[in-house]
């Protein structure tokens, strides 16, 4: 799974069992993302075995459906999420409240 390259279109609803968490793109196939933060996962479920139950995927969403992939990421039970060109700007538009260095930033990152 490290390697594979989600489509949005094509994901279905997460085992209720497993936390999602995800880097969104496009394009994303280059993405090391799921490897560290996989790694990261590994390491904290020596100490707390909950964490063997999150996984770390990269998805391509293209950006005229970043709008609808938010939500509905959330409805799949993935519950964090980390943006990367060209979400990181257009995601601005999307957000329902700002930290004050993002608004200076132009982007948001998670």
């Amino acid at each position: 799974m490290l390697n594979q390259t989600f489509v949005f279109e094509k994901l279905t609803e997460l085992p209720s069992n497993e936390v999602g968490l995800a880097v969104l793109g496009f394009p994303i196939k280059h993405s090391i993302s799921p490897q560290l933060h996989q790694a990261a996962l590994k390491a904290m479920a020596f100490k707390e075995p909950k964490f063997n139950s999150w996984n770390y995927r990269k998805i391509e969403v293209h950006p005229s459906d970043l709008a609808a992939a938010l939500p509905r990421l959330a409805e799949f039970g993935f519950r964090g999420l980390n943006l990367t060109i060209p979400h990181k700007v257009d995601a601005l538009q999307l957000i329902s409240s700002i930290d004050q260095q993002a608004l200076v930033m132009g982007a948001v990152n998670t």
